[in-house]
């Protein structure tokens, strides 16, 4: 199923801390629905400061390869909403 641009939730940085760091966070209870429903977008801005954030490569590793790409979680976008899938890591 094609889910057009207009129907993407660009998350920003400031959410997806709140999610990685928090279990039951607004941020998560918010943002996995989202995921579900492959309707969450991300830039590769914002995926580089997320992965800046992880202390150890493997957690920044599985993260990237979780929320970049076709068929990762977050669909990735350039900064003007279109879609994007290149690699930040």
């Amino acid at each position: 199923m094609t889910i057009p641009p207009s129907d993407l939730v660009l998350i920003d940085t400031c959410i997806w801390v709140g999610f990685f760091n928090r279990n039951q966070s607004a941020e998560r209870i918010t943002v996995d629905p989202l995921l579900d429903d492959d309707r969450a977008a991300i830039t590769g801005m914002i995926l580089a400061e997320i992965l800046q954030g992880f202390r150890r490569d493997e957690q920044a590793d599985w993260v990237a390869s979780s929320l970049k790409g076709p068929s990762g979680s977050a669909r990735q976008t350039d900064e003007e909403g279109k879609p994007s899938f290149a690699s930040a890591r």
